[in-house]
């Protein structure tokens, strides 16, 4: 008797379970030819639902978030405020902090970029030139790639190959390369806060000079392509992904896990840096000077804090509004959640458009409220703006740095994106790393020193 519609549609999505095949090379999870099925609400006893932890009440992350704001927001506040020495020395900190985070994020920036050019122009899954190797490969070719990385008898495309379809994992945290000339590097491109503490010309003096060392860096000390290469090519070729143990402990098993994930990701390294030598050069070249410049925009609130009367109320300001932007959209975004709309999905699905409004609105109102209670007299904040009503121009301009804000968000989440990240860091419980917290900041503190600059020029303001 033929088999029916239903029973050959029953046979085709049995045939494309037993094709799927786990992300990494050698990972060690259940057999795909059998998979799992999913209980669904009916099929859970009673005892069991009632045995099962409840859903919190507030998300937890809110709590971690609150917590860290709690007990940074007073202490940056306090040190901000009390000398142009602790402020200096606090925007130094964290230059260094984002710097060596920087460092971390432009390596996955490089290996994502050029492996996608790689992989389009040289590997294929059909062997046909500008294509992409495709996840749904069959389930022969699959083993061999495989076979070939455990036994070491594959060539260096058969472990790249299998290694590209790691990087569509999205990493929790950057993989990280320290060592000497990468910290003393980290260092002196943070010397250029010591710039700003001194004036704003000097400053961008700074810049300048770390921009031509950089530029005969690239071309004088980094220039042995022929020898970077050959290492590359050895290291590949003697790199192994060993399949985990099975380990009853969960934990553990997570851990070589991971190892295996940062294993896949050297390989993918060293080959880029092989093969795309000149063009990794020009990249990192690119990246690093970006770096520097975008996160030399924290140093800006040294700056706004050195113009008279106003500086140092106009950098609290900005800095508590922009706190005040992200903890609105975060309330909104949560408390609306599958209800709203989103901003940018393509860049951070996350991200609301509703959560946005409100964060640029607490924005405009935070600046107007803590100028006109927490400025220096009433009177004098007039006189320098000359106008009686200096509320509505902080609102107005508040809106603007909300706007400004959460474009640098964007931005960050740009380049976690195009890296595959999820954080940047760790250095703040709910927030990642030094880079997710400030990244509106970079932006913010610029815009607002030269807004405020061309006030100054155009007569608006007077701080004579």
């Amino acid at each position: 008797m033929p088999p029916t519609k239903r029973q050959q549609s029953s046979s085709s999505s049995a045939d494309s379970n037993r094709n799927f095949t786990a992300p990494f090379p050698g990972n060690a999870t259940p057999s795909p030819s059998t998979p799992k099925k999913k209980e669904s609400q009916a099929d859970i006893s009673p005892a069991k639902r009632l045995s099962s932890p409840p859903a919190p009440l507030i998300d937890p992350s809110i709590i971690r978030r609150g917590v860290t704001i709690f007990v940074v927001a007073p202490t940056v506040l306090t040190l901000v405020t009390k000398s142009s020495l602790l402020l200096g020395f606090l925007t130094w900190v964290l230059t260094l902090i984002a710097m060596i985070e920087w460092t971390s994020l432009k390596r996955h920036l490089k290996v994502n970029l050029l492996w996608a050019a790689s992989s389009v122009n040289r590997i294929s899954a059909d062997g046909s030139p500008g294509t992409t190797p495709k996840r749904d490969e069959t389930k022969k070719q699959q083993q061999h790639q495989q076979q070939s990385v455990h036994s070491n008898q594959g060539d260096e495309d058969d472990v790249v190959c299998t290694s590209l379809m790691a990087l569509e994992q999205e990493y929790p945290l950057p993989v990280a390369q320290l060592n000497t000339f990468i910290i003393g590097k980290c260092i002196g491109s943070s010397l250029i806060v010591l710039g700003a503490m001194i004036s704003a010309p000097m400053f961008h003096f700074s810049v300048s000079v770390y921009f031509l060392f950089w530029v005969l860096f690239t071309l004088m000390g980094r220039n042995r392509s022929e020898t970077t290469a050959v290492r590359a090519r050895r290291r590949i070729a003697a790199t192994t992904t060993a399949t985990p143990p099975l380990i009853s402990d969960a934990q553990q098993q997570e851990a070589a896990h991971q190892q295996q994930i940062v294993d896949v990701f050297h390989i993918l390294e060293l080959h880029v840096i092989a093969e795309f030598f000149t063009t990794e050069l020009f990249f990192n070249f690119c990246l690093e000077y970006f770096g520097l410049v975008w996160i030399s925009g924290l140093s800006y609130s040294i700056l706004l804090a050195q113009v008279p009367k106003i500086g140092v109320m106009l950098m609290v300001v900005v800095l508590v509004s922009n706190w005040s932007n992200d903890i609105a959209a975060l309330i909104v975004g949560k408390s609306l959640k599958g209800h709203t709309r989103p901003l940018y999905p393509k860049i951070s699905p996350n991200k609301s458009l509703e959560g946005a409004v409100f964060g640029v609105l607490a924005n405009g109102v935070t600046a107007a409220v803590l100028v006109l209670i927490f400025g220096p007299g009433s009177d004098e904040v007039k006189a320098v703006w000359g106008t009686e009503n200096p509320g509505m121009w902080f609102f107005l301009i508040g809106l603007l740095m909300g706007v400004v804000g959460v474009m640098g968000d964007l931005l960050q989440s740009l380049f976690k994106r195009t890296a595959r990240l999820k954080d940047t860091g760790a250095v703040f419980p709910g927030h990642g790393g030094v880079l997710d917290r400030i990244d509106g900041l970079l932006i913010v503190y610029p815009a607002a020193y030269w807004v405020l600059w061309v006030a100054m020029h155009l007569g608006v303001v007077n701080v004579a």
